[in-house]
């Protein structure tokens, strides 16, 4: 029976992505300097995926909430310093 629930639940190589859950990616229990530093380890982790790789979605993902969290504790929103950025320039 175990072996039949198994085969039930195991993701294909080809729906894996489709039929995977989306987590929430709730960082706001973090401090600042946690944030930070899991900002650092997420960009060194992507820098080293390779393009294409399946690996960088979840790694972007998290990244994002990251900033956003870190936006809205600044009190700006990510596309304001994104646009302030590019004025910068």
């Amino acid at each position: 029976m175990s072996s039949v629930n198994s085969l039930l639940y195991a993701p294909s190589r080809t729906s894996a992505p489709a039929s995977l859950p989306m987590r929430d990616h709730d960082v706001s229990a973090l401090t600042g300097r946690e944030l930070e530093q899991a900002r650092r380890e997420l960009a060194a982790s992507l820098a080293l995926a390779r393009p294409g790789s399946p690996v960088r979605i979840p790694i972007l993902a998290q990244m994002t909430a990251i900033d956003a969290e870190l936006a809205d504790r600044s009190g700006a929103s990510p596309k304001r310093e994104e646009m302030g950025r590019s004025d910068e320039r």
